[in-house]
């Protein structure tokens, strides 16, 4: 789709966000966890969450900006050929 560019932050985040924590590790393996790793574990899940939430947030504005452009793009073609027939006819007239 499009590209994003990601800034040293963004990108910092990213990285720490790529492996759960090894609480989420215990837990696949049916190990139960403390109330501290439990919170951890919720913690980066929302934080992973407002990541995610972000990234596609920049994502859906890129798309509409390229959806807007090409409705410009689109009317300036079609200004430009009323334009052309305009002249057209314009010049067909003052001969006549």
């Amino acid at each position: 789709m499009f590209p994003l560019r990601l800034n040293h932050r963004q990108r910092k985040n990213r990285d720490e966000l790529r492996t759960e924590p090894n609480v989420a590790d215990k837990l696949t393996r049916g190990e139960a966890l403390s109330n501290l790793e439990q919170a951890e574990l919720e913690h980066w899940h929302a934080r992973l969450d407002r990541v995610e939430g972000a990234v596609l947030a920049r994502a859906v504005a890129s798309l509409k900006l390229a959806v807007v452009e090409a409705q410009m793009a689109l009317a300036t073609a079609q200004l430009q050929s009323v334009t052309q027939r305009i002249q057209t006819l314009s010049a067909e007239n003052a001969v006549v």
